[in-house]
């Protein structure tokens, strides 16, 4: 996101630009292809660092004079001198004859912009707003403060549920599957299956903490297919997930069309490093190569080409053929609020192994992903602070593994 990191103009990016960014790729991966790493997170930062000196060659995006021709250097110092006018008359308690001439300072600088008609080019800046108790607040770090409390309550579990006895279940899973591999990690992760994930990366997408988008992994070569392949057999291997990987970026989204600014009517989208997502696909992949471990077929969150028209049509039809038929049609709705926020991790590990059957070592893969997560909230170009997660799986895009897991278990 370029509000940590400085956005790559992609579509700038020349032939000679492309090769540069892979052959200091090339360059600098040598060292890191030849160092056996006992510790994951050690690994991942050298290998995100890697990839984002490489993309120093790369051109930025530039800001465009066309969108605010009117920003001027005469109306940059118009601006200065009216903050300054308007921080010293606060200073001195809001009263007195600067304020005359704050309004003044004010007067000209919208002046000097209706001179050249440029006020109608101006673009409609969104308003970041929350409506809690009545009142309607506007400060961007207020609300991303108040958007952190509300999701890790929802990631809390609530005290009443006696979770101890869910979790010595848990504990005898791992306890009875210890060194034990299962057919879905029985062959090595490979370089072809890298690369075939890689063709299918969409482009566009927002990056997760470290910054690194899709984009640099499909102009990375053969040289990152490498790396990856390293990264990936390290953590299958040890069965540890990198830190990194854990930790999202939540954006609060509103749903559907809806202008309301309360807490309900967002829907919390986590935004993860594009890496870890290339491994929830390969994991994902192995995993679907079992029909057991796949969505129902009428199934239709998170699938792709489904929506809520499919699903009404299906109704539809299932409706007019029992009519046909003289047939009774019974038709249950149910809603479970905050379904994907509020997941209770140990049932849904012990749903898949007892339920799906997903054991040993991708059954404790799973796990070590579910232990010690943590995000931070970004609104209004301001973060909230960093909180944990004791419950819950991300929501995101449709191949997120644990959207997936949680549908496995409905």
């Amino acid at each position: 996101m370029n509000y940590l990191f400085e956005k790559i103009s992609w579509k700038s990016c020349t032939t000679e630009h492309l090769q540069s960014y892979n052959k200091k790729l090339v360059n600098s991966a040598t060292d890191l292809l030849s160092k056996d790493f006992s510790d994951i997170n050690n690994f991942y930062e050298e290998l995100s660092n890697l990839i984002k000196s490489a993309a120093m060659v790369l051109p930025r995006v530039q800001y465009k004079k066309h969108i605010k021709p009117y920003w001027n250097n005469c109306l940059k110092e118009a601006k200065r001198s009216v903050m300054a006018a308007r921080a010293k008359w606060k200073k001195e308690g809001s009263r007195g004859p600067q304020k005359t001439f704050i309004i003044d300072d004010i007067r000209k600088l919208r002046l000097h912009i209706g001179r050249h008609n440029y006020v109608g080019k101006r673009k409609k800046q969104k308003v970041v707003a929350l409506e809690v108790d009545n009142a309607v607040l506007a400060n961007p770090q207020v609300v991303a403060d108040l958007w952190a409390n509300y999701y890790e309550k929802l990631a809390t579990p609530p005290e009443h549920v006696d979770q101890e006895e869910m979790k010595s279940k848990v504990d005898e899973i791992l306890k009875n599957s210890e060194g034990m591999y299962d057919y879905t990690f029985n062959s090595s992760i490979t370089a072809e299956e890298i690369t075939s994930v890689i063709t299918t990366l969409p482009k566009g997408k927002s990056p997760g903490i470290d910054g690194i988008t899709y984009v640099h992994i499909k102009y990375g070569g053969e040289i990152i297919v490498g790396l990856l392949l390293n990264l990936f057999s390290y953590i299958i291997e040890l069965e540890e997930i990198s830190k990194s990987f854990k930790m999202a970026i939540k954006i609060p989204i509103p749903k559907g069309n809806k202008t309301s600014r309360t807490f309900d009517d967002h829907r919390g989208i986590s935004l993860l490093p594009c890496i870890n997502k290339m491994l929830e696909i390969i994991v994902l992949s192995r995993l679907q190569k079992e029909e057991k471990y796949s969505h129902q077929p009428l199934q239709g969150g998170y699938q792709r080409e489904q929506d809520a028209l499919t699903t009404c049509f299906v109704i539809d039809e299932v409706v007019n053929h029992c009519r046909e038929e003289k047939e009774k049609v019974d038709v249950a709705y149910m809603d479970i609020t905050k379904a994907f926020d509020t997941m209770w991790i140990e049932a849904m590990l012990f749903k898949l192994h007892y339920n799906k059957g997903i054991a040993e070592k991708t059954w404790r893969l799973i796990k070590n992903w579910y232990i010690d997560m943590k995000e931070f909230v970004f609104i209004g170009g301001k973060v909230s602070r960093t909180y944990n997660l004791y419950q819950g799986t991300r929501q995101g895009e449709c191949y997120h593994l644990g959207s997936s897991l949680s549908l496995l278990t409905i």
